[in-house]
């Protein structure tokens, strides 16, 4: 966990800028000509960021990869 923590601890928003160019760049702009001259582009920001759960760095799983979730973990990540 302290080195996936030093690593977001890193994080600043030049990083992040960076990453988020690289990623877009492999995909296929979605923006014509005329997008662009009307001023729509990519543009971050710390609304768009999505968070998640961490548990799966927590502890080892507690069952087999062969066997369904248990329903109790299950109920956890549902969104009510």
């Amino acid at each position: 966990m302290d080195a996936v923590q030093a690593i977001c601890d890193g994080l600043d928003e030049e990083k992040i800028t960076a990453l988020a160019a690289r990623l877009l760049a492999l995909l296929p702009y979605p923006f014509t000509a005329d997008d662009t001259a009307a001023g729509y582009r990519h543009e971050l920001s710390v609304l768009q960021a999505e968070f998640s759960l961490t548990q799966v760095l927590d502890a080892a799983p507690a069952t087999s990869r062969n066997e369904p979730p248990s329903s109790d973990l299950t109920h956890q990540n549902h969104d009510h």
